[in-house]
């Protein structure tokens, strides 16, 4: 899925979801210069989000 698209399900912001990337605490591959998230990450990142 896309930066935008996990954004819209996690209730992260754009900018939140690419700092994530970044600090390596959501894994990402990038795809024709474009993020792609794998939603099991996205999942493992939101829960993790609620647990701290």
């Amino acid at each position: 899925m896309r930066v935008d698209e996990a954004a819209l399900i996690s209730g992260v912001s754009k900018s939140g979801i690419k700092r994530a990337i970044k600090d390596e605490r959501l894994k990402a591959i990038k795809e024709g210069g474009a993020w792609k998230i794998c939603p099991q990450n996205l999942t493992e990142f939101v829960n993790g989000l609620y647990i701290y």
